[in-house]
């Protein structure tokens, strides 16, 4: 709700109780018998009744009759209002020019085929044809992507979660932040959780999960993120208890003895003080705690022979080099290592990082941990962490491992699942960690998801779900700012709201490889999200885990699971939303190779989309709108070849035709010009100068483009060309392994639209009878992805030589024939685009090095284009002419109508 109207809210209920207080004041005259009209008594207690409803329905009707004149101004309460959808500018002169640039380049077209063609010989002939048709393909896919743009607006919050929750009575609902891990390093997965766990919200309410889909638990790597989890939680915990037991106070000034606020920023700094002391004494004991747990465990208390042998027993299981982590820890269990005596702990502390959770909280619960941060308190050692605090902060760890999948056996052929629970008064995020024993075909990212939606959490554990990849850190309002949508009045019609990806790593100037994407997060994605069909992009989304499940969970099939996944919640009939506010920071790959693995798999799995959609019925489901939403996300592999057919259009010219005949030059660049040159860059130029609308209360700055970033989708078009033809392989691949596996007979758009992944049909995969033996870190594809990258590059490399061959040629050939100056406009000036446009690439595919980002900028152009003036200057004053053009019409049959030119110079011809 906006600022003004709470305190409207109150205005009215002002005088609402104004006008009953004034109505009971003229009751209690009545009440004494007195009218104030003909100033007499009147004992008739019938007429004083019947004149106090009369008075009371007319301060009431006047009542109404102000909120009515409300309403007439626009002004009217809405309580129920949590976002206002605002406009950035003019929809109508954006959509006019879109329309008029649609309209003129259709014109230019008919143009082009009627007047241009050359029609020399059947192979220009061809080739020109050939030429248009790149054209209006690539006409098609500008038009496809401007209806991204026809009415692009932002979602203005106006309400806070916390007055929702109290006008509706309601509770902070359970959240769950699932983060997805891979082959990410651990500093990097362990700064996820700890900002997961910082968050905003109701502890006990927030769940942080890490689903760990790494290979083998053997490794030492196997177990380090169960650390990760554990360090956050205990950090955590520790701070909330030491909060607790802080017995200091923090001086403080109220605003009539600091009228100026002259010392507010001195307690800001005190304040501040205190709490990085307590950050820093609580990450130096757990520091101390992890690598030196058992040095302060006191003995064990007596027990009995029983105990003791069951200890022995208990370590002998778990060291034993067969041992199974895919198990349940009975309580039995737990209670019994809670007793092991210090040798008992240091065997399993050494035995296995599996087990270290266990020991560390058996020993940080025991009276000699205690004893010990005493004494260092007393010796002023450490000032906040108290015996008091340890004493509150208890909690439990539990190991929850399985083999048997009850719901979804697809995806899992055995889970490792370690809780981490507060027990105590002080309570703190619960962070569990899951892996799973990967199956014959894991469905990758969406397998992990769905086995952690369905085979390890219940209805009751959450009811909205975060997902995050293991290098998005969440800021500390991402839920206060993302889950009032889900208590709107579209709220249960809403299956997640997306917020955007941003890279701490990646700056305009210094992103050749268009990692920020900010064409993307901007105009694109509010113009889609205006529609209720803002893309699910892998991660910064939260979603409704009801309407999730209903579909299915995340779908399979597809490497690129999330477009696939929004288009099936999509059909489904629910919206998505989009709130473009920079909630979570990540890192972009800087590496060249990681780069192109990371393009190709997406344009594979655009490619398996595609393939896999029945377009048809998704028009009757969604509409046409929406469907071209999808379709836009979907074709862009198979226009790729464009860019690669502009590529070496340049060379071709300058040794052979070029495909446009030109009578009227100057009408050709009227009606060339204008659609290709102008009217493109009068849209860019409106979208740049879209300002977005005030809020109050925002957390973190929206995202729109900048001209750079314009400019880089440009570049990364023509430098992703090769991979992503490439990926037309990989994804027919894949089809093609689906139609074998599954033995599909009919349409596989249909067959795989009305699975049901929950209710496996006969032909899918079955559990394995024997165990699946568990994969190795040292058999990662890293290595053999990087020999295969590397040729992904290649292309581009060689569309640059040829692109500088072409403007030689070019000079070359205006140098030896001054009156072909319009084919050597087109040849350099086509070749000069391409070159600027792969620029920035090439510098990166020569210098594989990460420490060094090598990047274009207009200044690299610049120099680029100085070059060629001096060069060009060069040639036209050597008296040496080299005639490419006549050496070629020389050759048999190349051209019969070829007649020697008789050279006017004293050089060499």
């Amino acid at each position: 709700m906006k600022a003004s109207s709470g305190v409207r809210d109150e205005k009215q209920k002002g005088r609402l109780t104004a006008s009953k207080g004034l109505s009971s004041s003229r009751t209690l005259g009545n009440s004494l018998g007195f009218d104030q009209k003909n100033k007499n008594f009147d004992d008739d207690e019938e007429q004083k009744k019947v004149r106090f409803e009369q008075k009371v329905a007319a301060q009431e009707e006047a009542y109404k009759e102000e909120i009515d004149v409300d309403k007439m101004m626009g002004t009217e309460l809405k309580k129920d209002l949590v976002f206002e959808v605002k406009p950035y500018f003019s929809h109508s002169i954006l959509q006019m020019t879109m329309a008029l640039h649609i309209l003129w380049t259709i014109g230019y077209m008919v143009f082009r085929i009627g007047f241009t063609i050359n029609k020399q010989n059947y192979a220009t002939w061809i080739y020109s044809c050939m030429f248009i048709l790149v054209e209006i393909l690539s006409f098609f896919g500008t038009a496809l992507h401007y209806n991204n743009y026809t009415n692009p607006q932002t979602n203005i919050l106006v309400q806070k979660l916390p007055d929702i929750l109290a006008r509706l009575k309601k509770d902070y609902p359970p959240v769950a932040a699932l983060i997805c891990c891979y082959k990410e390093p651990q500093h990097i997965v362990s700064r996820t959780i700890r900002t997961a766990m910082s968050m905003k919200y109701p502890p006990e309410k927030l769940l942080v999960g890490l689903l760990d889909d790494s290979s083998n638990f053997r490794e030492s790597r196997g177990w380090v993120h169960v650390q990760s989890i554990e360090k956050n939680f205990l950090e955590q915990l520790l701070k909330a208890a030491v909060s607790r037991t802080y017995t200091g106070t923090i001086p403080t000034l109220s605003e009539d003895e600091d009228p100026r606020g002259v010392m507010a920023p001195a307690l800001d700094k005190i304040a501040s003080s205190v709490t990085e002391a307590i950050d820093a004494e609580v990450q130096w004991f757990l520091e101390y705690l992890l690598l030196n747990v058992w040095t302060q465990a006191s003995e064990a208390p007596d027990r009995s022979e029983s105990e003791i042998e069951a200890e022995r027993e208990l370590i002998a299981d778990l060291r034993n080099e067969e041992f199974n982590p895919y198990r349940t820890f009975t309580e039995e269990d737990l209670e019994n290592i809670s007793k092991f005596s210090v040798e008992g702990l240091q065997l399993m502390w050494h035995g296995s990082a599996f087990f270290r959770p266990l020991v560390r909280n058996a020993i940080i619960q025991r009276a000699g941990m205690k004893n010990w941060i005493k004494k260092l308190n007393d010796t002023n050692e450490l000032r906040f962490l108290t015996p008091q605090a340890l004493a509150i902060a208890r909690y439990r760890v539990l190991y929850l491992g399985r083999e048997e999948m009850d719901v979804l056996p697809e995806v899992s052929a055995g889970n490792v699942r370690v809780d981490f629970e507060a027990t105590g008064s002080v309570l703190c995020p619960r962070g569990v960690y899951i892996r799973r024993r990967k199956p014959q075909n894991p469905h990758n990212k969406a397998g992990n998801i769905n086995n952690a939606l369905f085979n390890e959490f219940t209805e009751t554990d959450f009811e909205y779900q975060l997902m995050l990849d293991a290098d998005q850190q969440p800021h500390p309002d991402f839920l206060q700012r993302v889950i009032p949508y889900f208590f709107s009045a579209e709220g249960p019609m809403i299956a997640w709201v997306q917020t955007p990806q941003f890279f701490s790593n990646i700056f305009p100037a210094d992103d050749p490889l268009g990692h920020r994407n900010m064409e993307f997060y901007g105009p694109v994605a509010e113009g889609r999200g205006a529609h209720g069909a803002t893309p699910f992009v892998g991660t910064n989304a939260i979603f409704s885990r009801s309407h999730l499940c209903e579909v299915g969970g995340v779908m399979y099939n597809s490497v690129t699971e999330d477009m696939y996944t929004g288009m099936k919640l999509h059909s489904a009939g629910y919206k998505s939303m989009y709130h473009n506010e920079v909630l979570a920071i990540g890192s972009a790959p800087v590496d060249l190779k990681e780069t192109l693995e990371q393009r190709k798999r997406w344009a594979q799995g655009a490619v398996e989309i595609f393939s896999l959609t029945p377009w048809g019925l998704l028009i009757k489901k969604i509409g046409w709108r929406k469907t071209l939403f999808y379709l836009d996300s979907c074709i862009y592999p198979f226009t790729s070849w464009t860019a690669f057919f502009f590529g070496i259009s340049p060379f071709v010219m300058a040794i052979w035709q070029v495909p446009i005949v030109v009578d009227n030059p100057a009408l050709f660049v009227l009606v060339g010009f204008v659609p290709t040159m102008i009217l493109p860059r009068m849209i860019n130029y409106m979208l740049l100068r879209a300002v977005r609308p005030h809020e109050e209360g925002r957390s973190a700055p929206a995202l729109w483009i900048e001209a750079t970033d314009l400019w880089r989708a440009e570049q990364t078009f023509f430098s992703f060309a090769g991979t992503y033809m490439s990926a037309w392989h990989a994804g027919r691949n894949g089809i093609k392994t689906l139609i074998l596996k599954y033995n599909i007979k009919g349409d596989i758009a249909m067959w795989n639209w009305n699975r049901d992944f929950l209710k496996p049909k006969p032909g899918d995969s079955k559990k394995p009878k024997s165990k699946i033996p568990e994969q190795s870190f040292r058999t990662s594809i890293k290595e053999s992805d990087q020999v295969k990258n590397t040729r992904l590059f290649v292309a581009n490399i060689i569309l640059f030589t040829i692109n500088i061959l072409a403007i030689l040629l070019g000079c070359f050939r205006f140098n030896c024939d001054t009156s072909q100056i319009w084919i050597f406009v087109v040849i350099v000036g086509f070749g000069f685009s391409n070159c600027w446009h792969l620029w920035s690439f090439i510098p990166m595919a020569l210098r594989q090095n990460e420490d060094q980002w090598p990047y274009a900028s207009s200044y690299h152009a610049h120099n680029i284009f100085i070059a060629f003036i001096l060069g060009f200057l060069v040639f036209l004053f050597l008296k040496v002419k080299i005639c490419i053009y006549q050496l070629i019409d020389k050759l048999p049959g190349a051209n019969p109508n070829y007649q020697p030119v008789a050279s006017q110079d004293t050089g060499t011809q």
